[in-house]
């Protein structure tokens, strides 16, 4: 199996570094992603891509202007920057990118954006102590968002079934206020929920810091389709820079400094920044290569997608993740090998 996905990645580096056509990029170029409310610049590897200017530098020589539109709305505001031909390039969570695709939005999957660790709090004064102990309670969460995934993910993987819980749709903010409310009984979502532990007003059940779950949250960086189809080149020099911020907040010497700019653009305490991320590196969780592993959840988002009537009719997930403008762009940056596969 080693061997052959060696091949099949040798086959596709093969294919997507033969010398290209002379292309005249266009005189903008779109890129939108998450920020946090009343932040201009965006979060973890898109906002290192931002504040480092790398694809203003990359584009420099050819006069191309980048155009940022940071957004905190999440998925469905990337979904509608796309259809109004806003943006060519965004970066947002897997179950709104499928969403998307499943009203006709046409794009291609460039890289993943690396997964973020899951959290499930409850209130303090119940005895809930695992997942098992969330049978029949009220469970508030972001519906159509990673975090709805997650939780389905992580009841399955506890025998829980879905039907074994009530499932409120809220945002994580109101979520988090439902719950020191004790409207709601848990909530599952980012670091940030630790905040109400700290407080005392939750108690942490459950953390997928260091275990094999797919109760992580994963999502894509994706181009507009037609985009691709008139700029291959210049796809590629994108998918370029985007892996040089990703690199730049996988080195261990730069992690310090990267960790204090997740907690100034996401509005997040620095040390619960630290403690997310603690024993964990960033190169494992920012890994942008669609591995087949990858590949594999996103098609398992697609029949949950489904399953909870989210799109509807099937998402075909096949030809939607195109490697060969981020494997090329890893093999002209040496990084084919840097990264875990």
């Amino acid at each position: 199996m080693i061997r052959l996905l060696r091949t099949l990645l040798l086959l596709v580096v093969a294919g997507a570094t033969q010398p290209a056509l002379a292309e005249t990029p266009p005189k903008v170029i779109r890129v939108s992603a998450i920020g946090a409310p009343g932040q201009r610049i965006a979060t973890s590897y898109m906002g290192i891509l931002q504040a480092q200017g790398l694809l203003e530098k990359e584009f420099a020589r050819d006069g191309v202007r980048i155009q940022w539109l940071v957004l905190d709305g999440a998925g469905p505001a990337q979904n509608e920057a796309i259809a109004n031909g806003l943006t060519d390039f965004a970066n947002y969570g897997i179950l709104p990118n499928i969403i998307g695709r499943g009203r006709g939005l046409r794009t291609r999957i460039l890289a993943s954006y690396g997964y973020s660790n899951s959290y499930v709090i409850a209130r303090p004064d119940l005895p809930i102590r695992s997942v098992r102990d969330l049978k029949g309670r009220t469970i508030g969460v972001d519906v159509g968002h990673v975090p709805h995934l997650a939780l389905t993910r992580l009841l399955a993987e506890n025998g829980v079934a879905s039907g074994d819980v009530r499932i409120v749709a809220m945002k994580t903010p109101d979520a988090l206020a439902a719950l020191a409310a004790r409207r709601i009984d848990a909530t599952i979502g980012p670091v940030n929920l630790l905040s109400l532990v700290e407080q005392r007003k939750a108690q942490l059940v459950f953390s997928s810091k260091g275990r094999k779950t797919e109760a992580t949250n994963i999502g894509a960086f994706v181009v507009a389709d037609d985009f691709a189809r008139r700029y291959p080149e210049t796809t590629k020099r994108v998918a370029k820079a985007y892996l040089r911020a990703v690199h730049w907040a996988a080195q261990p010497a730069n992690r310090e400094r990267y960790l204090a700019f997740v907690a100034r653009a996401s509005n997040t305490p620095l040390a619960l920044v630290r403690q997310d991320n603690a024993g964990e590196q960033i190169r494992d969780k920012a890994n942008p290569l669609p591995v087949l592993a990858y590949r594999n959840r996103v098609a398992a988002a697609a029949t949950f997608s489904l399953e909870q009537k989210l799109v509807r009719k099937p998402v075909d997930t096949r030809g939607w993740v195109d490697a060969r403008f981020i494997v090329a762009a890893a093999h002209e940056l040496g990084q084919l090998r840097y990264w875990p596969r």
